[in-house]
């Protein structure tokens, strides 16, 4: 496994990470607006 590659999974394990954690925030901020 080449260097480029380990860098390569890092950053797409990195956007899916953010982009997981940003639906996420939605879902809750969507749940507390429905609570309140």
């Amino acid at each position: 496994m080449s260097f480029y590659s380990i860098k390569n999974s890092t950053k797409s394990a990195y956007y899916n990470f953010i982009i997981i954690n940003g639906i996420t925030m939605l879902t809750y901020k969507d749940l507390f607006s429905y609570i309140s």
